[in-house]
């Protein structure tokens, strides 16, 4: 008598579990490895949003007298360069940076600003993940350049991991030189 060459059922059962088995497996790490890619592009863009906002704050601030109540949510500056009073306003009912830059030109320093005369805020952030923002300002006297240290915090709704936060300093001309 011959003998058929062949698998059993039992045989093929097993391989058939195994083969399910490394097949769940690996949707599972394939799963986890997209929601991580999902929510580092979602981060990803909020810090180039963040830092696109930073930078344009940095550059009005930088030819600018600035005035700071600590404990604010707001950084009141007199722009040299546009001769302009604006204010940059962090919004935490929106999670967004704005800009109220005013429609009268108060010339010479931040004190002759009329800032209840702003003409409406303007979004300078796309999207809503700021969660936090702090101002640091240290003024400049005739004898120093003084400088101003932003910080953002930037986190999206439902991340898993820490948020992040991303600072600028920023030096400010020395009031004699205007």
């Amino acid at each position: 008598m011959e003998k058929k060459l062949g698998f059993t059922l039992l045989e093929t059962l097993i391989s058939v579990l195994l083969f399910s088995f490394i097949a769940v497996m690996m949707s599972g790490v394939f799963g986890t490895f997209l929601k991580n890619y999902i929510e580092a592009r979602i981060m990803l863009q909020g810090v180039d949003g963040t830092q696109f906002a930073m930078n344009l704050m940095a550059k009005t601030i930088r030819t600018g007298e600035v005035k700071y109540t600590v404990g604010s949510n707001t950084l009141f500056l007199y722009d040299r360069a546009q001769k302009k009073c604006m204010e940059y306003i962090y919004v935490p009912a929106s999670s967004k940076m704005q800009v109220d830059i005013s429609t009268t030109s108060n010339e010479g320093s931040v004190d002759r600003c009329t800032f209840a005369s702003m003409g409406g805020a303007q979004d300078i952030t796309q999207s809503n993940m700021i969660t936090n923002a702090s101002f640091i300002v240290v003024p400049s006297t005739p004898s120093s350049m003084g400088i101003v240290t932003l910080a953002l915090t930037v986190s999206s709704p439902g991340q898993r991991t820490s948020p992040v936060q991303v600072q600028m300093t920023v030096s400010l001309r020395n009031n004699t030189m205007y």
